[in-house]
């Protein structure tokens, strides 16, 4: 095919598209034209605003006018110092922000949301945030063996120094162990709180290093027969400083000889993240201003165009950080607080070269004319940048996260201070540097020309992208985040955290809270039933209640004889015989292996011989063991109900499941059951609410921007314009073009 051909192949392409768009800017006078009684009477409402509009700005015009500008510009060096004041008295306030970032996922949801109010709940009575301090030894060890089990009670010792204070006074309200419970069985057996000799730990070891429960707390990864993984779980309350206590859990674990320790768990996390966010902050701020003065320099040759563009932005950012220090105690801090310096700085700079480079295109031979001249005539178009802008960021404050709330509350005040600050300084700065442009790229106007000789093309070309953006991209994008992947993966907090997540199949902990008489049998054995039907139908998870507790006490028949006869006889209660003349032989006849076989063979007898031997297995334990499930008042209990870190989709999954086993299975005599709640639940409704307000703030940040734009330019025909090309942006993911994973 000849190139002429192609011309006009070309050519016959460009008149069709033209074509088309003649016809779709005609498709409103159109309209008219069908239907002219609602259409003209639109037309003549909105004309009638226009007038109205006219005469409050004639009435607006005729006062006298103090022209701002000329006031500033007399007194430049003035100007400048009155406004570093200002920007120091506020910016001071910023310091207040240390200390007052709050890292808990919690934080982000409503005090409304179910699983805000469950785990509020259990807070009355339990801790929530869990530090896990995972073990591990080398290849010819084994967690079992007695040094390692005591260095593992020397750190316990040292961080849970208080048993009895619930965490008050040390700031850890329980610890769970194979060390603690090797420790709670010798107390209860006779001994006291310590690792025993090694005789003695080894029977204690046989008894319970079968059962499943212990499994929660150590582990033998490789298959090798040998337990080389373990965790040591501590439980922190509410109010508890959270700094302080990893702080110290973490120089401990730096001083053990026989075992390899490092500090994890969602706290831990968090505190790793929130660290790590602001040395990358500190990092990249000043990479950022670097790469900015660079680039001013090369394009305009001259270090003065660096300080007129980016002093105004630095003064913005310190203005916008003091604001949040003083209201601090009125919205909720959170570490993406950081993300409003780069992004001020990213929608603000432009608005100081609009006024330089105006400046420098200016002939007028007055600087001081040519600068406010320069200055008044983009102001409006920098006003309209500015105030859309902040609508934009305004529309995060209606959604239900607060955290998002105050980063849009940050953003709108800090855009706004980026106007004044521009406005007022860029004059000022230009009259004191006595700014001149010393470079210009020719190739600029040339450049300039592509968009408007091609504007069908690139029309065109967009609308294709647009169609595949939508029709192909916009389906395989992720509504579910992995959070923990979003995290550092060189933090030794999550390298950790995924390593106890893989071979411990947990990582993710939920509870689920049981309001009933925890000495009634009937409730006890509802959450067996409930931990039973959750074992064998819902993948990857692993509860644990007071019932697997009392199933890791062994019990054989004597022992079974006298516990049920000494309790008989502490409360003096005569059983009914039901035929049976010998209590000794009847439990010899029974499958009884631990004190929970203990207490539902008994049931023969009445609740009453069950509920004693009940009270009496509570008073057994110590105080910090017993407040792991059991609330002080014995009318709560909970289940800790574990899972592994997995993608959203699959923990909303499991999360499902649970909660439909205890709604078919939780009914309680007397009492009720929660769903489960905790780090899966929270985050599949941090992730649900995201999703959610990502559409109400999209939707929400155009609307206002139309309106505001129709309302001030006196046309819904440039409103369109403005807005209709940031709709193109918004449904771009070119991310997704490539194939990256776009979530």
């Amino acid at each position: 095919m000849s190139v002429k051909k192609i011309k006009e192949a070309l050519s016959n392409i460009d008149k069709k598209l033209d074509s088309l768009l003649t016809k779709g800017v005609q498709i409103s006078g159109g309209i008219t034209e069908k239907k002219p009684g609602g259409a003209k009477a639109f037309k003549e409402t909105l004309r009638g605003l226009d007038v109205i509009g006219d005469k409050i700005t004639a009435k607006i015009k005729k006062r006298p006018e103090i022209d701002y500008f000329d006031i500033i510009t007399k007194r430049p060096k003035i100007t400048l110092f009155v406004m570093t004041v200002v920007v120091l008295l506020i910016g001071s306030q910023a310091i207040h922000l240390i200390g007052s970032i709050q890292g808990d996922i919690e934080v982000y949801l409503p005090e409304d949301d179910p699983s805000t109010e469950t785990l509020n709940e259990i807070r009355e009575d339990w801790p929530t945030d869990l530090i896990i301090i995972y073990v591990t030894v080398g290849k010819n060890d084994d967690i079992t063996n007695l040094p390692i089990l005591e260095e593992m009670s020397r750190i316990e010792e040292t961080l849970d120094y208080n048993k009895t204070d619930y965490g008050e006074n040390d700031g850890i309200s329980y610890v769970l162990s194979i060390s603690s419970m090797i420790k709670e069985i010798n107390n209860a057996t006779g001994g006291n709180y310590s690792i025993p000799d090694k005789e003695r730990t080894d029977l204690i070891l046989s008894q319970i290093g079968d059962s499943e429960e212990i499994e929660r707390v150590m582990k033998d990864t490789n298959g090798d027969g040998k337990n080389d993984s373990a965790i040591i779980m501590m439980g922190m309350p509410r109010g508890a400083d959270q700094t302080d206590v990893l702080g110290r859990a973490e120089k401990a674990t730096k001083n053990t000889a026989l075992c390899s320790m490092t500090v994890t768990g969602q706290p831990a996390i968090m505190k790793s993240v929130q660290e790590r966010t602001f040395v990358e902050f500190a990092k990249i701020v000043p990479l950022m201003f670097i790469l900015l003065t660079l680039v001013l320099f090369f394009f305009h040759r001259t270090f003065k165009l660096v300080v007129i563009a980016l002093l105004p932005m630095l003064y913005a950012i310190l203005i916008t950080f003091g604001f949040l220090g003083m209201v601090k105690d009125y919205v909720i801090i959170a570490p993406q607080v950081i993300l409003v310096a780069p992004l001020l700085v990213a929608f603000g700079i432009g608005d100081s070269l609009f006024i330089s480079n105006r400046f420098a295109e200016e002939k007028i031979e007055d600087t001081r004319e040519r600068t406010i001249y320069s200055v008044k005539s983009v102001q409006r178009a920098i006003f309209l940048t500015s105030i859309t802008t902040t609508l934009g960021f305004a529309s995060l404050m209606i959604g239900t996260l607060k955290p998002l709330f105050t980063l849009g509350l940050a953003l709108a005040v800090g855009i706004m201070v980026c106007w004044i600050m521009t406005v007022t300084l860029v004059p000022c700065l230009i009259l004191i540097l006595k700014y001149r442009k010393r470079y210009e790229l020719k190739s600029w106007k040339g450049f300039g020309k592509i968009p408007v000789n091609n504007r069908k093309k690139i029309l065109a070309v967009t609308l294709v992208f647009l169609i595949i953006s939508l029709g192909v991209c916009l389906p395989n994008i992720k509504t579910s985040a992995d959070y923990y992947l979003m995290a550092p993966q060189d933090e030794p907090a999550v390298t950790e955290m995924q390593k106890y997540s893989q071979k411990f199949e947990a990582g993710q902990p939920g509870m689920m809270l049981v309001r009933a008489d925890v000495t009634d049998y009937d409730t006890l054995h509802t959450i067996e039933y409930i931990e039973e039907i959750i074992n064998k139908t819902v993948p990857n998870t692993k509860a644990l209640s007071i019932v697997d507790m009392m199933k890791m006490v062994k019990v054989n028949r004597t022992t079974a004889t006298e516990l049920l006869l000494g309790t008989l006889g502490e409360y003096n209660i005569t059983l009914p015989s039901f035929g049976i003349v010998n209590i000794t032989d009847y439990l010899a006849q029974q499958k009884i292996e631990n004190y929970w076989d203990l207490i539902v063979t008994v049931g023969i007898f009445g609740k009453k011989p069950q509920s004693l031997l009940i009270e009496k297995f509570y008073n057994s334990m110590s105080v910090e063991m017993r407040s792991i499930f059991i609330s002080r008042d014995y009318t709560k209990t909970i289940v800790l109900i574990d899972m592994p870190v997995m993608p959203m989709d699959e923990t909303r999954a499991t999360l499902t499941k649970v909660d439909k086993v205890i709604d078919n299975y939780g009914t309680i005599p007397g009492g009720s059951t929660s769903h489960l709640t905790g780090m899966a639940a929270i985050l599949i409704a941090v992730n649900d609410l995201t999703i959610q307000n990502q559409l109400v703030t999209m939707f929400a940040a155009l609307i206002m921007c139309f309106a505001v734009l129709a309302l001030l330019l006196r046309s819904i025909k440039f409103a369109a314009i403005t807005v209709i090309p940031v709709c193109f942006v918004v449904m771009f993911e070119p991310l997704a073009f490539i194939g990256a994973n776009v979530e």
